[in-house]
């Protein structure tokens, strides 16, 4: 009996001191297991940390690839070689990998798609990722750019003086695929652009944000023009005849669509060569025997019975409709027919004379530069100095002016294009065209000049000048325009128009003044929405208080009403003309309500300033101000 009562602690106790002695072993193990999983994890995230800031600085380097590609292919075309356009190919190869694969990871990698779901890192890889779609289309864009520039330099061995236009319409009509391919990777990289964020990004992401939006926008604006115009050049003055009238208009007596029309030139093409080129001063072109009916406000306030012809011709502010009636003129006059008008202001001639350099014209030593076009042909064709040769000396000079256009060296042409777009985004050039392709593509450009229906709120003031003087040179004026916008989508305007009529004392430019003893005579339409219901028209003269007074007239026109109104404004006086009136502007399709204006600027017409406060529903106030160089928007939301 006694020796399994000895034996039972005998098997106990190894069980006991078993269990012990294995009890901790687990938590080491443990502790081991933290310990190694933590250094694997802090490895790991290294490793993906630097492969993520090596897929970030991949997009830096993409920016510096274009950048460098940018400088190789920005001098001069006669320098252009097969060297430096290899060069700029190479580096947009390497850019295409940049924005490609070897930044691939900051899109969809595990750490992105975990920053996904967390505050603020989404906003960083969202980011990121635009930055990648917007080098990525940039690159394929350039390497159109690249494959166009090298054409253009084979194209343009031929040395000498002659007209480099033959060869570009030649290369145009031969490259139109590659042009149009070109023209679909601006608008890809346009859009992605757009979706570029506008706020600050980390590390190497911001330089490459900042840099994208900013030479982004510059090759957009510069390219975009080159392309329309390589483009249009096979359509316009290709295969076939092609006649053209090219008028030259004064901003310093402005009429509805263009100034007073000083010279008229018809310019020829046959199969892209230059084959008649002739101006002649806008009086060789006496009104038709025929009468025309004159428009009312013309008739009663400048012509008095006296017949209406060309040089008057554009008093539609709808350049298309202006033209239309310029042709009629000119057709009854010559029995020709045109393809289209070109109009052309002196301030878009000194944009072109600093490319071009000074102008003169035999027999005369009056001298036309960058600095002095619109004051200096004012001068010259009224007389206004002792020896001013007056308006004999438009045709010459309008004449060597486009000689000068039309024989730009291959070398110059990005620049002359330049100066043609600023000219005609400012309204400065305009241009219509029968032929309806081309018609479109000037169109879709925003620079022919045509009154568009309006979406939403707009407004577009048009002055016609009928003092019978360049008052337009010396009256200033400032436009603003007062929105209250409700909440059931109304909007009430309160528009405000003032012009303050100098003393002129130089007498040089009171010679410009003649005949008006100094008043600035006015007929002013102002064109806003067509479901608008004018409530008001007043006027003030040196702040006294305002008179109602009645429209003139007020007409609807290409999905406009146009309120017209004539004044006078006195020597030295200040008058101030206000129109209140209201309709559904806003979209209250969305919330909180959406306002937008659109000011349309007049053709030919110098830069005044504009201010805009739009008072919301809310009660938040919008207010902006800028200068009315060209069609200005702006929305509220």
């Amino acid at each position: 009996m006694s020796a399994p009562a000895a034996s039972a602690p005998a098997e106990e106790t190894p069980l006991l001191v078993r269990v012990r002695r294995r009890k901790p072993r687990p938590r080491f193990r443990w502790r081991w297991w933290l310990l190694g999983g933590g250094v694997a994890l802090l490895v790991l995230l290294g490793f993906e940390g630097y492969r993520y800031a090596a897929a970030a600085l991949a997009l830096r380097d993409g920016r510096d690839r274009v950048q460098a590609a940018q400088q190789l292919l920005a001098a001069d075309l006669a320098h252009l070689d097969a060297s430096r356009i290899a060069a700029a190919q190479q580096d947009l190869h390497e850019a295409a990998l940049d924005f490609g694969a070897r930044s691939q990871l900051i899109s969809s990698g595990w750490i992105a798609q975990i920053a996904m779901h967390l505050p603020w890192l989404s906003d960083q890889v969202k980011g990121a990722g635009a930055l990648r779609t917007a080098g990525s289309t940039g690159t394929a864009f350039a390497v159109d750019l690249v494959q166009l520039a090298q054409r253009v330099v084979a194209t343009s061995g031929a040395a000498g003086s002659t007209s480099p236009l033959p060869r570009i319409v030649t290369l145009a009509d031969q490259q139109r695929g590659s042009i149009q391919r070109a023209q679909a990777d601006l608008r890809a990289f346009e859009a992605a652009l757009g979706l570029v964020p506008r706020t600050a990004l980390i590390g190497p992401l911001e330089s490459a944000r900042e840099t994208l939006l900013h030479d982004g926008a510059a090759i957009t604006a510069g390219a975009g023009p080159a392309l329309t115009m390589l483009d249009a050049l096979p359509q316009a003055i290709g295969p076939g005849t092609h006649r053209y009238v090219v008028l030259l208009e004064n901003p310093g007596e402005e009429r509805p669509s263009g100034g007073y029309i000083g010279a008229v030139g018809v310019v020829a093409f046959k199969d892209g060569r230059l084959t008649g080129l002739q101006f002649l001063d806008s009086s060789s072109y006496p009104p038709p025997a025929a009468a025309v009916p004159v428009p009312g406000p013309l008739d009663t306030y400048l012509f008095h019975g006296q017949p209406w012809g060309l040089e008057d011709a554009n008093w539609s502010p709808d350049f298309p409709t202006a033209m239309a009636q310029v042709e009629q003129f000119f057709t009854a006059d010559t029995g020709l027919t045109v393809d289209g008008e070109i109009s052309v202001d002196p301030v878009a001639i000194e944009y072109l004379l600093q490319l071009l350099g000074p102008v003169q014209v035999a027999p005369y030593p009056q001298v036309i530069t960058a600095r002095n076009a619109l004051q200096e042909l004012n001068y010259i064709t009224n007389h206004a100095r002792p020896g001013d040769p007056g308006k004999a000396f438009l045709a010459p000079f309008g004449q060597a002016v486009t000689q000068r256009v039309l024989q730009t060296p291959v070398a110059q042409l990005p620049a002359l294009v330049s100066s043609l777009q600023r000219a005609a985004l400012e309204k400065h050039v305009v241009a219509y065209f029968h032929q309806p392709g081309l018609e479109r593509l000037v169109d879709g450009a925003g620079v022919g000049g045509a009154v568009q229906p309006a979406s939403s709120d707009s407004v577009m003031v048009d002055d016609a000048n009928l003092s019978g003087s360049k008052a337009d040179l010396f009256v200033q004026r400032t436009y603003a325009l007062d929105v209250h916008v409700n909440p059931d989508g109304s909007a009430a305007d309160r528009l405000t128009l003032t012009y303050s009529n100098p003393v002129v004392t130089n007498p040089a430019d009171k010679a410009l003044l003649p005949g008006s003893g100094g008043q600035y005579r006015d007929y002013v339409r102002v064109l806003v929405p067509e479901t608008a219901q004018l409530q008001s028209v007043s006027t003030s003269i040196d702040g006294a208080v305002p008179a109602q007074i009645a429209p003139d007239s007020v007409t609807y026109q290409f999905e406009q009403q146009a309120i017209g109104i004539w004044f006078v404004v006195p020597v030295g006086a200040t008058e101030q003309i206000t129109l209140t009136y209201a309709g559904p502007f806003a979209d209250v399709s969305v919330n909180p309500e959406r306002y937008q204006l659109t000011w349309v600027k007049q053709v030919n017409a110098l830069d005044w300033p504009v201010s805009v406060a739009v008072h919301m529903p809310s009660g938040r106030v919008e207010r902006w101000s800028a200068s009315l160089s060209t069609d200005r928007t702006w929305s509220a939301g």
